[in-house]
């Protein structure tokens, strides 16, 4: 199930072009085996709510880093 979801095309594309202060939340869960995890890791603006980028993934430093690479694209793509 990950790696179809991982797998997905869905783009979010940002309706701001400056963003004051992203957070971050998750949300777990696991399929048919509680040892078999899945989260959903995203950034979000607190003013509007608006989900800004996400990644699927473990809870590991690896998809950690692979949202913070999302976020760094973000930049680059509000800021110019």
């Amino acid at each position: 199930m990950l790696s179809f979801l991982s797998k997905s095309k869905h783009v979010i594309t940002p309706k701001q072009s400056y963003y004051l202060c992203l957070e971050e939340d998750e949300l777990w869960t696991y399929i048919a085996y509680k040892s078999n995890k899945i989260g959903l890791i995203y950034a979000y603006d607190r003013v509007s709510g608006e989900i800004v980028c996400f990644i699927w993934g473990k809870r590991d430093l690896q998809t950690a880093m692979k949202l913070k690479k999302k976020l760094l694209d973000l930049r680059k793509y509000c800021s110019g």
